[in-house]
């Protein structure tokens, strides 16, 4: 009987400890698939305007393409814009599961409650709306994607260089 309560005894640590790392895994899984999505749009925009792709079923070249983070960080927006007009169509929104947000939104190095990223033809000049700044060329931002799963919090960090282009995540 001793014996059997000594196995019993540690399959249920080792099934214990399995579950954890399952859960682990599965928390990390979640942040990874959301921290690519936003990096995908932000490329996939970069992409549409180096290859000069065309403003929606109007056939005409675009004056933009975009990335909008909303102001609570629970979504974002994929844009595009005619040349010399104002109104634009969005292309794609995403929201993320309620325990994923973007946090500490730093544009040029100011804390900013939302950011807006366009990519302009025909060389993907970067231009970054958020905090002071207004359509400013050659400047950084960094946002963080959070995911919160009781007490467990994990984080990426994506870096956008408004002077390079470059995309990354840490």
């Amino acid at each position: 009987m001793v014996e059997m309560l000594v196995v019993v005894s540690i399959m249920v640590v080792l099934s214990a400890t399995i579950i954890a790392n399952l859960r682990r895994g599965q928390r990390t899984q979640e942040l990874n698939a959301a921290t690519e999505s936003i990096v995908s749009a932000l490329r996939q925009m970069q992409n549409n305007v180096l290859s000069g792709l065309e403003h929606g079923s109007s056939h005409q070249p675009a004056g933009d393409f975009g990335f909008e983070i909303s102001s609570d960080g629970t979504l974002y927006t994929t844009f595009s814009e005619l040349t010399g007009q104002t109104a634009r169509i969005n292309l794609e929104t995403v929201n993320f599961t309620p325990n994923i947000a973007i946090t500490n939104l730093v544009v040029g190095g100011v804390a900013a409650t939302m950011l807006q990223v366009r990519f302009l033809p025909p060389f993907g000049k970067v231009i970054m709306t958020g905090a002071s700044y207004t359509n400013e060329p050659d400047i950084t931002s960094t946002f963080n994607v959070r995911l919160t799963s009781g007490s467990a919090i994990l984080n990426k960090t994506i870096t956008i260089d408004g002077l390079t282009g470059r995309i990354e995540t840490q």
